[in-house]
């Protein structure tokens, strides 16, 4: 029997957990193994399935998926950055976002160049 879902996995694709010796069935491990490769997940407070935190949207106190929000008539749209390219009504915004996306990459890239310079003139120093 799987270990999670109860299921008989007698003559069915199973995987066994080599710490506890119990049997899952391999739809319950294949979930186990997203949860872990996407990390965090939030549970949605109405259909209760796990979600990956971009994708919930906070409704009063609680938390729903995309799904669902867009289900309710009553529930706000979700807002999504503008990607039209335009900024204050003028073309050249997309250039703008990308310059700033950019610059924590242009930023490491001088940081590690600084410390393999410095690291260059300690070796070639004698010290």
């Amino acid at each position: 029997m799987c270990s999670v879902c109860g299921a008989d996995v007698t003559e069915k694709k199973r995987m066994k957990d080599g710490a506890t010796g119990r049997y899952w069935c391999y739809d319950c491990f294949v979930i186990e193994q997203r949860k872990k490769s996407t990390g965090m997940t939030m549970q949605c407070a109405k259909c209760h399935k796990n979600f990956p935190p971009v994708r919930m949207i906070k409704h009063g106190e609680v938390w729903w998926c995309d799904e669902c929000n867009t289900g309710d008539p009553k529930a706000k749209k979700a807002k999504h950055p503008d990607t039209s390219g335009k900024v204050g009504g003028k073309a050249g915004g997309k250039a703008v976002a990308e310059e700033k996306s950019k610059s924590p990459l242009l930023i490491g890239g001088v940081v590690v160049a600084a410390i393999a310079a410095a690291a260059y003139r300690f070796m070639n120093s004698g010290g």
